[in-house]
């Protein structure tokens, strides 16, 4: 099997179909969103940088005749706010890597506020007509929006480490729009079908720049989860402090009468507190309720012996 990957690195241009795809697209006014799928580590960041490279040096030539700026390698986005902010700034056909795309826009939290605003980003793209790689292991883990806005669809299959290629699988992807169903039939040139790819190592220092926005990537993750630990425990060590009292206040004269009351051991308290006091028993009554309406007790007020 090695050897057939070999065989189609020797024979055939390195992604030579996908990235006339996209160019195709642009030149017609088109926005192109290509999903990467494939097993941790098989490739999937690699492949994305790479064809970004190969495109944008297709696209530098349309550019300078459109007076756009030149660019080199696609945006790198690993957060929602990166992804706002590239769309808000992008010119016409610019790119970028989406990284972790199920991470961002998983399909099991489809009504997530970032999720629901995927569709006017996706409106945004399409009139500047971007070009988004998203990356993720499964493309079902991802936004379904997401999903059906893409065009094609790229599964990293093998890396061949002596030759440093990954080789992969490529397909269109065709929602339909009736039923929800997306389609992913072959690419097809000269009346053969086309399924299998290959892609060189990106450029060193765009990689080396990868590898270390991940280390920053890491370092603002445990930045953030020890401020979370740290406020958690402050909350708890709060739920442990004893209750302020936030009764409201009893009146000088309601508070006598709970004294008084709490401490007379006899049945009839009224008519003993009321002979201490000099006041009704109706008043002592009253004076008594309105105490326990704001939530004091006789046993309060018990004088210890």
């Amino acid at each position: 099997m090695v050897d057939d990957f070999l065989r189609i690195v020797q024979t055939t241009e390195e992604a030579e179909r996908i990235k006339k795809f996209i160019r195709y697209r642009f030149i017609k006014g088109y926005a192109t969103i290509i999903m990467v799928i494939g097993a941790r580590g098989s490739g999937k960041s690699s492949t994305c940088f790479r064809i970004s490279e190969l495109v944008n040096e297709l696209l530098n030539p349309l550019r300078e005749e459109m007076n756009l700026e030149k660019r080199e390698v696609g945006t790198l986005i690993d957060s929602h706010l990166k992804l706002i902010k590239f769309v808000r700034d992008a010119q016409m056909g610019d790119d970028a890597i989406l990284e972790e795309v199920s991470v961002l826009y998983p399909s099991r939290r489809a009504m997530l506020e970032e999720n629901v605003s995927v569709s006017k980003i996706m409106d945004i793209i399409r009139k500047k007509r971007l070009i988004i790689y998203a990356n993720c292991p499964m493309a079902q883990g991802t936004d379904k929006n997401l999903r059906q806005s893409s065009n094609a669809l790229i599964q990293t299959f093998r890396i061949i480490k002596s030759e440093e290629v990954v080789v992969s699988k490529f397909w269109k992807m065709q929602p339909n729009y009736l039923s929800g169903k997306i389609y992913t039939p072959r690419f097809i040139r000269d009346g053969i079908r086309l399924d299998v790819m290959w892609t060189g190592m990106p450029n060193k220092e765009t990689w080396k720049s990868y590898e270390k926005e991940k280390d920053i990537f890491i370092d603002e993750i445990y930045t953030i989860e020890l401020r979370k630990a740290e406020l958690r425990r402050a909350k708890n060590l709060d739920a442990m402090k004893p209750l302020k009292d936030i009764r409201k206040p009893l009146t000088d004269k309601q508070m006598e009468v709970m004294r008084i009351l709490s401490n007379i051991k006899a049945d009839d308290k009224l008519n003993q507190a009321s002979k201490k006091l000099g006041i009704s028993k109706v008043a002592i009554h009253n004076h008594q309720k309105l105490s326990e309406k704001k939530g004091y007790t006789l046993e309060e007020f018990k004088e210890v012996d």
